[in-house]
Formats: C-alpha cells, structure tokens, sequence
C-alpha cells in the first residue's frame, strides 16, 4: 500500500499497445527524476470499473495525488469524482495543504502527458513540482522508490461525467437522454445511474447542458471532454515553473523559461483497451535497460499515431 509518502503519483497507462514503450519510458525517467516517492500504475483510467481492483486500491490511498493520464486534467478530476475519490484540482502554485484540510478534499495535480513532446519538459515539471509542493518528505535520490501496478481486465467504456460544482440541477440531460443514464437521488439531485447505458460517441446532453457540467472525457471536442475550464469551476490551470523549486540548479536553469498550460486542446482516442488481469511489479521491469526505448522526442509522436489508427 503506497500510503507511507504524502504524496503518491499515479501513472495512467495509454489504450493503445502500440504506445506502451514510449509510456514506460516516461514512467522510468519521472520516477527517477523523484526519487523515492510511492508510484502507482493503473489501466486507463477513464475505462477501469467503478467496483473494480484500480479504483479499490486507489480509494485506500489517502495521501495527495500527483496524476499523470491521458486526460484533460479536469476530466481526470471528475472521473475520479465520479468514482468516489474527490481531490481538488490544483490551478496555481500557490496552494497550500491547509485549504485541503479545510474543505476536506486531497490535492490533485493533473498532467495529460499527451501535451508534452518532450520526455525531458515533463520531468523536469514533475521533478520542480514535487520539490516545491511536497512537505515533510525528503525523497533519495539514490532510494528505489515504491512502484506497484494494479491491473484489472478492461474495456472500452463511454460514459458522462459531472461536475456537480458546476451542475444547477435543471434537470435537462434526465428529460433529454433516451438511454436511462440519468435519475435522481435522495437528496434530489441528478447523477448518473448507469453510465454504461450512454451510447458510444453520443455527447448529446452535454450539448443540452447549460453549464457545461456534463463532461465526456474522451470526446474529440476539447470542450465537451474537459479541456475548458467553465464558470464555477475555476481559472485556466497554469503553473509557471519559475514559481517552483527544482531538485537541482540545472532543472531550475532549464525550468525557469517553461510555462506549462494544462487546459490544452486535444482530440482523443476511441481505441479498444489492453486487458490485464492484477499483479504488482516492482521497479526492475521499468529501467531503461530493459524497456524499449524510444527517442525523447516521439513520445507525442507514438500517441498521436496511436490515436489516428481508432475507428
């Protein structure tokens, strides 16, 4: 159980196979880039089961979350919500643990790793972020941080997700969808009931939706799948990595010029999942030695071509 840290990062892990080396070598450089902070692998995550290993193992982790997907970050945000795991989404450097404990919710920050070209860009932002955000952990350079994965058998999965910060209840998206995804609760509010009942590719009542609380995460329109940050949600998620402490003088040398924008937009796959059944790893089987590894550079390369072979 990765809970020892206070601070746990999530890697996510690609649909499509064929984007599987570039994946792994990302995981291997930010973990060395980190240290020994705890690290977790999981399936996509927009298509683990809402009763399945993943999101069991990840409701008994109580540290703040550090999350890498192929997710707007505000989609990443929601699914996990909507999943029964409420962390607030982090949108400026200055934030602090104290809000957390105000309100309750643990910090989330979340990269969609399909923005960044470069391998080095995005361990350097990972390195600089956990260097000026985590407290009391002191991560080794030298230690062998804690890796597990936790895999289940997945499936391409199509459902709405939503932002009950933003939804006022008017009721369209239940008087509005054919399928049966919506109904109320006890409190009288609209959730989704059975989110497997949607049909893939329909984002219609989140076209209905006033507020833009209805969010289908791997829709090809940034909008509808969370990349635009709507009112009541909160500003564009920008982290300048000048305001952030790096690691060593040389990652705050190349830092100091990168501003990093989380609310990009970028079309999404429909590709069919790799199912795993569940098993833990350790950090052996993710050194460079052993992985395939690609160029820095073709990380976005093998995503996009990955993303272009869907249907």
């Amino acid at each position: 159980m990765v809970t020892a840290s206070a601070i746990t990062l999530v890697f996510s892990r690609p649909r499509d196979p064929h984007a599987e080396p570039a994946f792994r070598h990302m995981v291997a450089q930010i973990v060395q880039a980190v240290g020994g902070l705890p690290v977790l692998i999981v399936p996509h995550l927009y298509d683990v089961a809402p009763q399945g290993p993943v999101f069991g193992y990840l409701r008994q982790v109580v540290t703040d979350m550090i999350l890498l997907a192929p997710l707007y970050p505000r989609a990443a945000q929601l699914v996990l919500r909507a999943n029964g795991l409420r962390f607030r989404l982090v949108r400026q450097t200055t934030d602090q643990a104290e809000q957390s404990e105000k309100d309750g919710a643990r910090r989330l920050w979340a990269f969609d790793y399909r923005e960044y070209g470069s391998f080095e860009v995005l361990q350097n932002t990972i390195a600089a972020l956990v260097a000026r955000f985590v407290r009391g952990v002191q991560p080794l350079v030298d230690s062998r941080p804690v890796i597990e994965e936790v895999q289940e058998d997945v499936r391409p999965r199509w459902y709405p997700v939503i932002d009950d910060e933003v939804c006022v209840n008017c009721l369209e998206c239940l008087n509005f969808c054919l399928f049966g995804v919506y109904d109320l609760n006890k409190e009288g509010r609209v959730f989704t009931a059975q989110p497997d009942q949607c049909r893939p590719g329909c984002p219609a009542c989140a076209r209905v939706c006033p507020t833009g609380a209805i969010v289908f995460p791997l829709y090809p329109d940034a909008k509808i799948a969370g990349g635009d940050s709507v009112e009541g949600s909160g500003d564009s998620q920008v982290i300048m990595l000048s305001d952030l402490t790096s690691r060593s003088s040389e990652d705050k040398r190349r830092s100091n010029s990168l501003l990093i924008e989380l609310d990009q937009s970028r079309a999404t796959s429909h590709l069919s999942a790799d199912s795993q059944s569940a098993e833990k790893v350790t950090d052996d089987a993710f050194s460079t030695e052993r992985a395939d590894v690609p160029e820095k550079k073709t990380l976005q390369q093998w995503l996009r071509e990955a993303e272009d072979e869907g249907p």
